[in-house]
C-alpha cells in the first residue's frame, strides 16, 4: 500500500471514506481506499469512434464470415484489396481462429439520476471479485454522463442467454439489491424506463489475451480481452498498428 500512496494519484487508504461517502457501515466492510482513475462514458465513446471512422471515409461492412481465415485469407484478402487481416471478434475467435473462448456473461442496470433526490454522485464505487467473495458479489457504481448511474455486476461463465431481466432472473434482482445495500440512497432513484438493463458476453480466453501474427499469414489477432476491452483498447491496437507496419515495411 504504501508503494501505491507514492505513485498514484489521489490515493488514500482510509476507513473514514465509509461515512463520508455515505456508504452502508453495517455491510461487513472493513478497509476501503481511494485512488485517481479515468472513468469514460462507453455510450459517447463508441460513438465517437465510429465518427472517427466515417470522417475518414472507411467503409463499414457487415456480414459474417465463417472460418477458418487461414483457409480463407486469400479469397478475402482479394475481395476486398487488402494486405493484412486484422482478427478482432471477440467469441467469434472459436470460429475464426480456432482459438477456444469461454463467455463471462454480464448485466448492468441503468438509474435516471435527473433530479435532486440524492446528493450528485461525483465517483465510482466498486467491492471487486476476490478469494472471499463470490464472482456474483461484485458491487460497482458508477456514474455516466450528468442523469444516469449505472450499477452492477455478474459475472456467469458459459451463459450466452442475453434476454434476461429484472423482472425474470433472480441474479440481476440480487445485483440491484447488493448496490442499494451498499449505498442506500439509490433506492431514491428510478430504473431508465427505456433502457433498464444491458446484458453482455465478455469473451475470455483460457490463456488471457492473445495479440500476435498467424504464422506463415498476413493475420494479425487480438482477441480474448474480456472484461478489459475498453481499458486494453488503446494499448492492444497500437501493437497491432506496429505488427501490421513491420509486416508492410
Amino acid at each position: 500500500m504504501k508503494e501505491i500512496q507514492v505513485n498514484v494519484p489521489g490515493f488514500r487508504h482510509d476507513f473514514a471514506l465509509v461515512k463520508e461517502n455515505r456508504v452502508n457501515q453495517n455491510i461487513g466492510l472493513v478497509d476501503c481506499y481511494r485512488h485517481l482513475a479515468p472513468m469514460v462514458d462507453t455510450d459517447v465513446y463508441m460513438s465517437w469512434l465510429m465518427k472517427q471512422i466515417t470522417t475518414r471515409k472507411i467503409p463499414v461492412i457487415k456480414r459474417k464470415v465463417a472460418g477458418p481465415l487461414v483457409a480463407r485469407e486469400f479469397k478475402l484478402k482479394k475481395e476486398f484489396s487488402a494486405d493484412v487481416i486484422v482478427n478482432c471478434t471477440g467469441l467469434g475467435a472459436t470460429n475464426l481462429a480456432n482459438d477456444p473462448m469461454y463467455s463471462l456473461r454480464g448485466a448492468v442496470i441503468n438509474l435516471v439520476d435527473n433530479s435532486k433526490k440524492i446528493p450528485k454522485l461525483m465517483q465510482a464505487h466498486c467491492v471487486s471479485h476476490d478469494d472471499i467473495t463470490s464472482e456474483n458479489e461484485i458491487v460497482f457504481i458508477i456514474p455516466r454522463g450528468t442523469e444516469k448511474i449505472v450499477l452492477g455486476a455478474i459475472a456467469e461463465k458459459d451463459s450466452i442467454d442475453t434476454d434476461i431481466h429484472l423482472e425474470n432472473y433472480d441474479p440481476i434482482k440480487d445485483m440491484y439489491r447488493r448496490c442499494c445495500e451498499f449505498l442506500p440512497e439509490l433506492t431514491k432513484l428510478n430504473i431508465n424506463a427505456i433502457d433498464p438493463i444491458r446484458v453482455g458476453l465478455r469473451p475470455f480466453r483460457q490463456d488471457n489475451v492473445r495479440l500476435d501474427r498467424e504464422k506463415g499469414s498476413s493475420i494479425v489477432h487480438s482477441d480474448g480481452h474480456g472484461g478489459a476491452g475498453f481499458t486494453f483498447s488503446w494499448g492492444c491496437a497500437e501493437e497491432v498498428t506496429y505488427i501490421v507496419l513491420a509486416m508492410l515495411s
